[in-house]
């Protein structure tokens, strides 16, 4: 099958990029768990490849999607891929030169989309003047993490605001960035996944204002290092978590509760986004002691933010590539309007096989992530409990992500001309 440089190879690229980060991260966690940690270097590259080859690719893509007219955009692809590359390369290496040139090409990879972006503030149905904030917001921070996770190696920011800036670029990507961008398609996309409607844009207009505003009070938190800061912060972006989520519960029930791979994928990860914002309001809260009320490593810390990166992003990334994926392929590999139904049809099948064992299987290993990090309260790290929930964990991840992935070659090998004649 040959790609051009449409949305469906962003979203393709994006995922295969997804892959690599799970794995190089399922490594990281069994290492963690065994006692022999990789070091610094391999989080890096784990967490940036997940983030920027993989999570930014994929909205990308998004964006791409929803145009009217799709076009080919190889320079959009080449500098996301150059750049994700440029950035683990300048990793690896302590390049850090290297580093900031690759921050500047992503930055210019997401220039060519403002338009994309502008569109789909126009068509929102929470309204422009709150959609400008709210993704004015999100791409504040795109910027703001790229240059912040420069400015730390590159020794642009005083010692002693070392911490605070490796915070600053972590949460402007993750909660700040794609965070906000996810939310912001799944209003579009999760409608669209039930040909329906949602279920109340005044909700979404509450969410659209709430998350941001949260993230902003967070943020401020953090750059201050003051607890009772951050937590009325994340105390407002929880409010807002509930009633993104209630609305697209409710957006789901008045559909008539459709069973679908995608809507199933995405209902699961807002509950994962509750619990991930609850628990990060129960750190802040934990770091009011001192010392803190519960012992808290870097164990903990893994398992609180994969509730947000398995659990809520790639979740909800997984649904919208679980419906988009047949509709975008069968457009680009067959131009004859008669044999592209059935074509479609069949790849839709295929990406919805086994979709009960693949939530299943992520939603699992996820939690697994949680019980490892709350059984090191009771057991030390090499005790048989940790090491059966952890290899369990691992488990149900690889096959989730695996049959995912086996899906996706079925998908790409299967011939329009076979599925036009059944």
């Amino acid at each position: 099958m040959k790609l051009s440089y449409r949305p469906l190879s962003f979203l393709l690229m994006g995922f295969v990029w997804v892959l690599i980060a799970c794995l190089l991260g399922l490594a990281l966690f069994l290492g963690m768990t065994t006692g022999r940690p990789y070091g610094q270097v391999f989080r890096s590259l784990h967490v940036h490849s997940a983030l920027i080859g993989g999570v930014m690719q994929i909205i990308a893509g998004l964006l791409l999607a929803g145009r009217e007219h799709r076009k080919s955009e190889p320079l959009i692809f080449i500098a996301l891929n150059l750049g994700t590359l440029g950035m683990l390369i300048g990793q690896a290496h302590g390049h850090f030169p290297l580093m900031s040139l690759a921050a500047i090409v992503l930055l210019g990879a997401f220039f060519p989309l403002r338009e994309d972006l502008v569109r789909q503030i126009r068509h929102s149905a929470m309204g422009a003047p709150v959609s400008y904030w709210f993704y004015g917001i999100a791409m504040v921070s795109l910027a703001g993490g790229l240059l912040a996770g420069t400015a730390v190696p590159l020794r642009l920011m005083p010692y002693e605001y070392i911490g605070q800036g490796r915070l600053l670029h972590i949460h402007l990507l993750t909660q700040g960035f794609v965070l906000l961008m996810i939310v912001g398609a799944m209003h579009a996309q999760f409608p669209a996944f039930l040909n329906a409607r949602l279920h109340s844009p005044m909700l979404g207009q509450l969410t659209f204002t709430l998350l941001p505003l949260g993230f902003v009070v967070l943020l401020a938190g953090f750059l201050t290092a003051t607890l009772w800061v951050q937590i009325p912060g994340g105390a407002l972006m929880l409010i807002g978590a509930l009633l993104y989520s209630y609305n697209i519960v409710r957006t789901w029930t008045d559909a008539g509760r459709p069973r679908k791979p995608a809507s199933d994928l995405c209902l699961l990860a807002t509950f994962y986004l509750v619990v991930a914002i609850a628990c990060g309001i129960l750190v802040s809260v934990n770091m009011l002691g001192d010392p803190p009320f519960m012992p808290f490593g870097s164990l903990h810390l893994t398992a609180y933010t994969h509730l947000a990166f398995i659990g809520f992003m790639l979740l909800s990334l997984l649904g919208a590539l679980t419906d988009l994926l047949p509709r975008l392929m069968a457009e680009e590999r067959t131009p004859s309007n008669k044999k592209r139904g059935p074509y479609e049809a069949a790849l839709t099948g295929i990406i919805g096989r086994w979709s009960l064992i693949q939530l299943w299987a992520l939603s699992v290993g996820t939690m697994c992530i949680a019980v490892v990090a709350a059984l090191v309260w009771q057991y030390p790290l090499n005790a048989t409990p940790v090491k059966a929930v952890a290899g369990a964990g691992a488990l149900m991840l690889a096959t989730g992500l695996g049959l995912f992935a086996t899906k996706l070659v079925q998908m790409l090998i299967e011939d329009p001309e076979r599925a036009s004649k059944l």
